[in-house]
């Protein structure tokens, strides 16, 4: 389930963008943390293991939206098509 990452039709990304951010914006609002706090306590952990996964996360996800990564080794195509896959033989089509 390969995706034409450069298809200029409008996708609906901006719609996703919408629900991203209320999402964050309802978390923000219910937790006891926001997000933001969340990252940098991360970032300023003394656990070498707690903070180079949230560096590792956050550069995965920056080399993923800037598309650097060749599809292969990108974990979120990875993850959505595998998603997307099963999803669709599951649903039957």
């Amino acid at each position: 389930m390969e995706r034409n990452k450069y298809n200029t039709e409008s996708r609906g990304a901006g719609l996703g963008w919408a629900a991203l951010m209320a999402g964050v914006v309802v978390y923000d609002t219910m937790a006891n943390e926001t997000l933001s706090n969340g990252f940098r306590r991360g970032t300023e952990s003394e656990n070498p293991v707690i903070k180079a996964s949230v560096y590792a996360g956050l550069g995965t996800v920056a080399l993923h939206l800037l598309d650097i990564l060749p599809e292969r080794f990108d974990p979120v195509d990875n993850v959505a098509n595998r998603l997307g896959s099963f999803l669709t033989k599951e649903s039957g089509e």
